[in-house]
């Protein structure tokens, strides 16, 4: 997930970014870090999704009335997972049928250029002041999983940080969403986005320093346990459990609470 500029695999990092902070991923307790960081203990609490069942499996829906050609919803997951992008019999023939293709945010020149101003500070050694060094630290040491090295660190604003270890450190080709929308350019359907992704970017870029720098710390702290996360609702995923992932989508009410949801119920 390189953040430098302009690291190559820039626009697909951009995707895995913004679409798993919009999952709400939850950051839960890993290995000890050293004392001198502090790091916020985890408060469990129990997500109890009220989803009927008739909704709790199943991520391809028909929206249809009368005279009228049908239109789809597909929930995709912002994975760039081989497994994920293999599309079953049901939701390649409702991709086919439909003359228009609309994602989420839709990447394009504009915004990627937006993108690549926003990551970076002007001014260095700014992240390593506002973090602390402990936190700086601990923070360089897991983005050289990112091929990002110290240098470019220090030049990083914190919600990047966060984000960036919010994803797998090697994501395999482009995620879902952007793999969809070449397909259907591909095929000559009009495509457009719900939202811009400056948009998206602002959203976050726009918290309190203190906010950021809280999710920078439990984004560290809690590295490994939320790795994990990111592999369950990929599991959740593949397995249409749709109240799973709701249940994994519940948002905590501090950084540093994890909600604890059913086991998957499998396929």
């Amino acid at each position: 997930m390189s953040l430098h500029s302009p690291p190559h695999s820039a626009p697909r990092r951009l995707i895995w970014l913004l679409a798993l902070a919009g999952f709400g991923l939850i950051l839960v307790a890993g290995e000890a870090l050293p004392d001198e960081l502090n790091c916020p203990r985890l408060n469990l609490s129990t997500a109890r999704p009220d989803t009927p069942e008739r909704y709790q499996r199943g991520l391809l829906w028909r929206i249809s009335k009368p005279d009228v050609s049908p239109s789809y919803l597909f929930g995709t997951i912002h994975l760039a997972d081989h497994d994920v992008k293999g599309l079953p019999a049901p939701v390649a023939s409702a991709f086919d049928q439909s003359r228009r293709f609309v994602m989420e945010a839709l990447l394009d020149g504009a915004d990627l250029g937006h993108w690549t101003l926003d990551t970076i500070a002007e001014d260095g050694g700014a992240l390593r002041d506002q973090l602390g060094p402990a936190l700086f630290g601990r923070a360089s040491l897991l983005l050289s999983n990112y091929a990002i090295p110290p240098s470019v660190v220090d030049r990083m604003k914190a919600w990047t940080v966060y984000l960036t270890l919010s994803t797998p450190p090697d994501p395999a080709g482009l995620p879902l969403d952007l793999d969809l929308e070449m397909r259907a350019e591909q095929a000559g359907k009009p495509v457009s986005g719900l939202e811009t992704v400056s948009e998206q970017i602002d959203s976050i870029a726009a918290l309190p320093m203190e906010e950021q720098v809280a999710l920078v710390k439990d984004a560290v702290c809690h590295y490994d346990i939320l790795q994990e996360d990111i592999r369950q609702m990929k599991r959740l995923y593949l397995g249409r459990d749709l109240a799973g992932l709701t249940c994994s989508k519940e948002k905590p009410s501090s950084p540093s609470v994890r909600c604890t949801c059913p086991a998957n119920r499998g396929s």
